[in-house]
């Protein structure tokens, strides 16, 4: 490369012209550039930590991932994974969302099990949700033509970042 720059220095003195000489960029590194991409969105990330929790223990009052976890855990602990604070409760996360009505893979999506909101789950691909179901069953993925509950979604929200 430094011979022709000499080169094109030379042939620019010895014909008259005065236009500085050509340089070729710098060849950018494919290995570095892959490290300059920016990191997934919050829901993302909820996400993936949640699919990794499938087959998880269902625990009553817990987020934690050593104990199990009950619906509200799951979706607090995925979140938090991404640096999200969420309530701890489902209806208290009903109320920290923007409400959609297309949801998003990453949004929660609410139903009413027992009077309002009273269960949280995780949207997948807008045909499943992940989410922490009862005793014996833990942490599975559903769809949502399931008549039991397809009869009670309440509505789906995105968690704002």
């Amino acid at each position: 490369m430094l011979l022709n720059v000499l080169g094109t220095l030379l042939l620019t003195f010895t014909s008259g012209v005065v236009d500085p000489p050509m340089i070729p960029p710098p060849v950018m590194d494919p290995i570095a550039a892959r490290h300059v991409t920016s990191a997934p969105p919050p829901s993302e990330i909820a996400l993936h930590r949640a699919l990794g929790m499938e087959g998880a223990a269902y625990a009553a009052g817990s987020a934690d991932p050593a104990v199990g976890f009950d619906c509200s855990g799951l979706t607090h602990w995925a979140y938090a994974q991404a640096g999200i604070d969420l309530s701890r409760m489902s209806w208290g996360q009903w109320d920290e969302v923007t409400q959609v009505d297309e949801p998003q893979p990453g949004d929660l999506v609410f139903f009413d099990t027992f009077g309002g909101v009273s269960h949280v789950g995780i949207n997948i691909d807008g045909e499943t949700f992940i989410h922490a179901t009862d005793y014996g069953k833990g942490v599975e993925i559903t769809g949502y033509g399931e008549p039991y509950w397809s009869a009670a979604l309440v509505g789906f929200g995105t968690v704002d970042e």
